[in-house]
């Protein structure tokens, strides 16, 4: 991979593969082969939509979970294969022009983009990347939820990852019989593990 962004992505989850490994080698067994570059290609034309760099390197690593249990370090929604993700796309964006339908709403402003691909999700809780720009560049995240409701979550995904190691070493992720969570009471409102938590916070 040539291009600058998709390069700093890649090192995260390289990253990320080697810390899951080493500390939830349990998670780590339960993740899919990457996708080759011709599958996506046929899944771009499927949706209509041109990936971004960064979302070909999510699916280039991993194609989500072989299975789904418990979260793995750093991951409250759960990694989806293509297929979950295709299928839940397209349900999103029904959802979105059932919203907006005979209203001057915008779509990504209620609910869903229409250029904007997932790649986690769990309980009606969705990640995605916006489809619409340049693809060699830097994509921004989104996040919705079943009532709608969506933000901004970062300028590119490669923050978002990097963002999961800062929480790890400042301590904030406590492994539990139902996974890994967010510690995010254990030390008060003072302590800077709080104030981490409170800043990622759309991650829960």
């Amino acid at each position: 991979m040539t291009n600058a962004t998709g390069h700093r992505l890649q090192a995260a989850l390289n990253r990320l593969d080697d810390l899951w490994r080493d500390v939830d080698p349990e998670f780590a067994a339960k993740l899919a082969p990457g996708l080759s570059s011709d599958e996506l290609d046929a899944v771009e034309a499927q949706v209509g939509l041109t990936f971004p760099v960064e979302l070909r390197a999510w699916f280039g690593w991993h194609n989500g979970m072989r299975e789904w249990g418990n979260g793995g370090l750093f991951v409250q929604n759960k990694l989806l294969t293509i297929a979950n993700a295709v299928e839940a796309y397209e349900f999103l964006v029904e959802g979105a022009l059932e919203i907006t339908e005979g209203t001057s709403w915008k779509p990504e402003d209620t609910y869903w983009g229409l250029s904007w691909f997932p790649f986690m999700g769990a309980d009606a809780t969705f990640d995605g990347i916006d489809c619409s720009g340049d693809p060699s560049a830097a994509a921004p995240v989104f996040q919705t939820y079943k009532e709608g409701d969506p933000s901004r979550v970062s300028d590119t995904l490669a923050e978002v990852v990097e963002w999961w190691f800062e929480l790890f070493d400042a301590g904030a992720y406590t492994q539990t019989s139902s996974g890994w969570v967010l510690d995010d009471l254990r030390e008060g409102p003072e302590s800077h593990v709080y104030e981490l938590v409170r800043k990622y916070r759309w991650m829960a």
